[in-house]
Formats: C-alpha cells, sequence, structure tokens
C-alpha cells in the first residue's frame, strides 16, 4: 500500500478521489449541490480535529493537512453561493 504519505498532493488532496474524468468533490457539488457540500466540508474539518492525534496510522501534519484542505474547500464553496452560481447537474 505504500506510505499514506505517497496517496496525497501537496495540498493534502487524497489522488485516489481523482480517479476518471471528473474529480469526486466535483461529482458531489453537482449532485448534491454548493449548500449541501459546503456544510459537509465544515463537518468533516470538525470530525478531523475531534479525532487529530487518536488515529496511530496518521500523523498529526496529514491530520491537519486534511482539516485546512475541508475548511478552505468549505470557504470556496461559501464564497461560490454567494455570487450564485449553484448549479446542481445530475450525472
Amino acid at each position: 500500500m505504500g506510505d499514506l504519505k505517497d496517496q496525497y498532493d501537496k495540498d493534502y488532496t487524497a489522488k485516489y478521489y481523482k480517479n476518471g474524468s471528473i474529480e469526486t468533490i466535483i461529482k458531489m457539488e453537482r449532485i448534491w449541490g454548493t449548500k449541501r457540500l459546503a456544510l459537509f466540508c465544515e463537518m468533516t474539518a470538525f470530525k478531523y480535529r475531534e479525532r487529530m492525534g487518536k488515529k496511530p496510522e496518521q500523523d498529526i501534519l496529514m491530520e491537519m493537512g486534511k482539516i485546512l484542505w475541508y475548511e478552505r474547500k468549505a470557504e470556496e464553496l461559501i464564497n461560490k453561493i454567494g455570487t450564485d452560481q449553484e448549479i446542481i447537474v445530475i450525472i
């Protein structure tokens, strides 16, 4: 399986979510909408904060990287909502 750090890009995006022509996070936004995805990202960041240091195979820097990724994504999505660009496309 290799080192966990080999499974993530420098911005802590998991490489396994980039398989196929459309990244998983983009599919999620198309299916459930920008508002719901923003909430999901906020909740996921919270989940990672709650478990930080408790999952033996995850080091703290990886956990923090994931937290920051989800917080930034939530902020990006919230800003997008403010510009009325929400489009839901079922694929």
